[in-house]
């Protein structure tokens, strides 16, 4: 008797939609770019360098999705006007769970089995949360020429929305969340329509998407910098003689250099307050004020 194994064939339906390849890889690149910004929110808003990742999409009935994602979650179901297309946002409870103890100032756990009912504090976090993530994914589809999105519905199963038939076929981008203990995972589902609205662009402008999304990483990287307030040169002499309590005349009161990396980045003006040095640059662009050491 063989034992070798039978490859599972996957029904095709003769009624599916068709979304051109090029199409569906512009959805692609724009979902990959709201990851990035939603990583970046992360750092903004938590303090933590957790990355969200688009790590798969696929095109399925909303069927099929319903039955993966039978858990609770937080969902909240959307349109695109002027792409004529609905959609949703799907928050794991992992995730969930994990924002709310972010946000409370706590460390993110794991769920436990039987996970307990949200307080009104902790539904009210959850909410916030979940606005901030579709405003993000709204400036992405408004950069996109889809529109911006707005809300319509929200719940925690998806079988309760009404938002699709369980016929119908959706875009599914499917995301992963890892780094700084946080873990759980992100879905976003489109109808077919909104394909009807993407304009696939020319190779010049994929290169360009990829060189913002490189440009976005690259933002988050530390940089160490230094205000430099006056720099001289003095006789070997006089700084062995130096003791506790001897003052250093500034070259300049009202001067600084902002330094990183050992290179001068601007030229400041620095203004002295108490407990505060506020810094402008010679353009009389405004820096975030710092506290004097």
């Amino acid at each position: 008797m063989s034992t070798e194994k039978v490859e599972k064939i996957e029904k095709y339906d003769l009624w599916r939609p068709v979304v051109r390849p090029e199409r569906r890889d512009t959805l692609e690149s724009l979902h990959q770019v709201v990851g990035v910004s939603w990583s970046q929110s992360l750092l903004e808003s938590f303090g933590r360098s957790a990355t969200i990742t688009c790590e798969a999409s696929s095109f399925e009935p909303f069927q099929r999705l319903s039955e993966t994602e039978q858990e609770p979650a937080e969902i909240a179901a959307f349109v695109l006007e002027r792409a004529q297309a609905s959609g949703l946002l799907l928050v794991s409870r992992q995730l969930t769970r994990n924002l709310i103890d972010l946000r409370l100032g706590e460390e993110a756990q794991p769920v436990a089995q039987e996970s307990p009912t949200l307080t009104p504090l902790e539904s009210a976090l959850v909410r916030d949360a979940t606005t901030s993530l579709l405003g993000h994914l709204s400036q992405g589809y408004a950069a996109s020429g889809l529109g911006e999105l707005k809300v319509n519905v929200r719940g925690n199963q998806l079988q309760d929305l009404g938002v699709f038939d369980s016929e119908d076929y959706v875009i599914v981008f499917r995301y992963t969340v890892s780094g700084a203990n946080i873990a759980g995972y992100i879905v976003v589902a489109l109808s077919t329509t909104v394909a009807n609205a993407v304009v696939a662009p020319s190779a010049p402008l994929k290169a360009d998407t990829e060189h913002t999304r490189l440009r976005s990483q690259a933002a988050m990287l530390p940089v160490e910098t230094e205000i430099l307030l006056g720099s001289w040169t003095v006789p070997l002499q006089e700084l062995i003689e130096l003791r506790p309590g001897d003052t250093f005349p500034l070259p300049g009161a009202d001067e600084g250099v902002l330094m990183t990396g050992g290179g001068r980045l601007l030229s400041l003006k620095v203004d002295f307050q108490p407990r505060l040095v506020k810094l402008w640059a010679q353009a009389q662009r405004r820096f975030k004020n710092h506290e004097k050491d």
